[in-house]
């Protein structure tokens, strides 16, 4: 389960939406940050695997 998160300074993280694949993540990834300038993190089962810290995503 790939999951989008919201991040936003010092508030709990909010999730944006969950999805079976990597691909799809990353696209509604990518999707939010065209409408955003949040912060957003991909995790798998808890653990963050993609960020957009550094202005596009990166694998962390």
């Amino acid at each position: 389960m790939w999951e989008l998160v919201q991040v936003v300074g010092d508030a709990p993280s909010e999730t944006m939406g969950e999805y079976d694949t990597e691909d799809e993540a990353l696209a509604a990834a990518q999707e939010a940050v065209d409408f955003s300038v949040a912060l957003y993190t991909i995790r798998r089962d808890g653990t963050d695997v993609w960020t957009n810290e550094s202005g596009s995503f990166q694998r962390i």
